[in-house]
């Protein structure tokens, strides 16, 4: 159910068909879009399989977003309205078992990124690697030797500067509302992208402008017990550690 900030009658927004168990429950949770118009979560769909749901607050429409042939969990929106970040557990690699003559499928979650409309380019899209070449005309002026020494700023330009810098200053602490955040409903799952992180058991999934999170749970079979948090920079494109456990 959605109630509004100024209160009211609530409203019933989606309504799970499979038994949802008390610890699911726990771990359900909602992420809201940076205008908070949109809500993303995650529940069973009729495949079994865990779906990502989007309700727009505007329309007042549910959107399965995903199909539910993957296990996908845990959407969070970025905070420039650009991409869905969310869990899926879909990397095959599987190990057979020693007693039971059968094949054990662990290790499987991958991060997804869904950009949200076709105009925002896939987070690993192809760059261009080549160098500009150097403009002439854009290089600094050599230093000229006989070029007299500035004198030093009078007690009214010093006062002026620093008018201008607490200025500046207040013009940086002013924060613009978010810009409104628009999501191309069709085709949603074909724009998915599989970020590089090496599948294996992820949880606590946030993002931030150009950053995704994640924590990082032992490895099924590994006997490691760190549970780092790391994030994947969309500008470096490489993995970094914030706490090694």
């Amino acid at each position: 159910h959605l109630v509004g900030a100024e209160g009211g009658v609530p409203v019933e927004i989606d309504r799970s068909r499979a038994w949802i168990g008390h610890d699911a429950l726990e771990e359900l949770r909602f992420a809201w879009s940076a205008d908070s118009r949109w809500i993303a979560w995650s529940r069973p769909s009729s495949t079994g399989s865990q779906a990502v749901f989007l309700y727009d607050t505007t329309a007042s429409k549910l959107t399965q977003a995903t199909s539910g042939y993957f296990s996908d969990l845990q959407p969070a929106f970025d905070s420039e309205g650009k991409y869905l970040y969310y869990l899926s557990n879909r990397a095959f690699t599987p190990t057979y078992g020693d007693f039971d003559n059968g094949w054990t499928y662990a290790n499987s979650t991958q991060i997804v990124a869904v950009p949200l409309r076709a105009d925002v380019p896939s987070p690993l899209a192809a760059r261009n690697d080549v160098e500009p070449p150097k403009d002439a005309a854009a290089e600094p002026a050599s230093k000229d030797a006989t070029k007299p020494e500035a004198k030093a700023p009078s007690a009214a330009v010093k006062s002026g500067q620093a008018g201008v810098v607490e200025a500046g200053k207040a013009k940086e602490e002013k924060v613009d509302p978010p810009k409104p955040v628009e999501i191309a409903l069709d085709g949603f799952e074909t724009r998915a992208i599989i970020l590089p992180f090496k599948s294996g058991n992820y949880t606590d999934l946030w993002a931030v402008k150009g950053k995704v999170a994640v924590r990082r749970l032992p490895r099924a079979g590994s006997g490691d017990e760190k549970r780092p948090f790391v994030y994947f920079d969309l500008a470096e494109r490489e993995e970094k550690t914030v706490l090694e456990d």
